[in-house]
């Protein structure tokens, strides 16, 4: 029998070879909305998406200037940057579609494999998506019944209080530069 020498030395654990623990994916999510002005109500929620999740804003109707869309599709983008210097979002711009088609522009312009959810709170686009398989969340809104596009575009003299200081000035500019094509109410 061989007597093999027994070493009084601690023996060295294996190396580690396991594989680093993966981090949880951070889901995406879409926020579509018109944008028309970029105002307070959209600040906030944006502001808790991009907490919580990678932000794909889909700039809706994105193809139209008129009275009720008084600013351009990149001049809402500038907006919306604007207000969040700092923080990383992705855009997209969904052309002007009929509620029928507004998800299929969606999808179009933000291809399904990209996103986990949309976050709305329209009824109307809940029920489209709904039609499609599409997973939505809404969440709480402030002060909606101040804070509304429509509303706002029609405010004589407290627009500037609904919306971010950088939107206003932005808003602001474009009507030094063009006091002839003023924003209704504005």
């Amino acid at each position: 029998m061989k007597k093999t020498k027994t070493s009084n030395a601690k023996a060295k654990p294996p190396a580690n070879k396991s594989k680093p623990k993966a981090t949880a994916k951070r889901l995406t999510v879409v926020f579509p909305g018109r944008f028309q002005p970029f105002h307070n109500g959209h600040y906030h929620v944006l502001k808790r998406l991009l907490g919580r999740y990678n932000v794909i804003v889909a700039i809706g109707c994105a193809d139209l200037q008129n009275e009720d869309n008084p600013f351009s599709a990149d001049e809402r983008k500038k907006m919306i940057q604007a207000s969040f210097q700092k923080k990383k979002m992705e855009f997209a711009f969904i052309p002007f579609a009929s509620d029928a088609q507004w998800v299929q522009a969606l999808l179009k312009a933000v291809p399904r494999k990209t996103f986990d959810f949309v976050f709305t709170n329209n009824g109307r686009v809940q029920k489209h998506l709904r039609k499609c398989g599409i997973l939505y969340r809404g969440g709480p809104m402030v002060r909606r019944h101040r804070l509304e596009g429509k509303r706002i575009r029609k405010w004589q003299n407290d627009w500037e209080n609904a919306v971010p200081k950088a939107v206003a000035r932005i808003i602001q500019k474009k009507h030094a530069q063009n006091p002839k094509k003023k924003t209704k109410g504005v």
